[in-house]
C-alpha cells in the first residue's frame, strides 16, 4: 500500500511502508492537485517516491540502503467518479529487488522529459493512460 505519503524536497515523497504496491489506489478529496505535485494535464498529477524507511521503528532494514527514485504515485480524477480523486503508484524496473518483491515494474525511459513505460492502469476506477513527454495520454 502507498502508506505515510509526506511532502519530501520539492518533487520528492518519502515514502515509509517497506514498499509500494503497484496500482493500489486510495480515494482522495476532488480538489485537484496539491501544490507539490508536478502537472501531467487532463487532471493528473505526479510524484516521485522514494524509501527511506524509519530504521528506529524498522531495524530488518539497517542493512539496506536508501534510494531516492523507485516509482512515481501518480492522482487523477476517478475513471467511475470523475467529481472525485484517486491515486495509483507503480515501482520502476531499476529499483532493488528487496523494494519491488517481485511485483510488476515500469520503464522510466526519459525523466526529462518525463517517459514511462508501459501504460498505467488504476485497479480502483479505471483511469488508464500513459506518460509520455511529461504529459498524460489517455490510453
Amino acid at each position: 500500500m502507498v502508506a505515510a505519503l509526506g511532502a519530501g524536497g520539492g518533487r520528492r515523497v518519502g515514502v515509509v511502508a517497506p514498499a509500494l504496491v503497484v496500482g493500489e489506489s486510495m480515494s482522495a478529496p476532488a480538489s485537484g492537485l496539491d501544490p507539490d505535485e508536478i502537472d501531467l494535464g487532463l487532471g493528473h498529477g505526479l510524484r516521485f517516491v522514494g524509501w527511506h524507511p524509519d530504521r528506529a521503528l524498522n531495524p530488518q532494514y539497517a542493512d539496506l540502503p536508501d534510494c531516492d527514485l523507485v516509482g512515481l504515485v501518480v492522482s487523477h480524477p476517478r475513471g467511475d467518479d470523475p467529481s472525485r480523486r484517486c491515486v495509483s503508484g507503480i515501482q520502476f524496473d531499476d529499483a532493488p529487488a528487496h523494494i519491488v518483491g517481485g511485483r510488476p515494474t515500469w520503464r522510466l525511459e526519459t525523466r526529462d522529459p518525463l517517459t514511462v513505460w508501459p501504460s498505467l492502469l488504476c485497479r480502483i476506477c479505471g483511469d488508464h493512460g500513459f506518460i509520455r513527454g511529461g504529459r498524460w495520454v489517455v490510453a
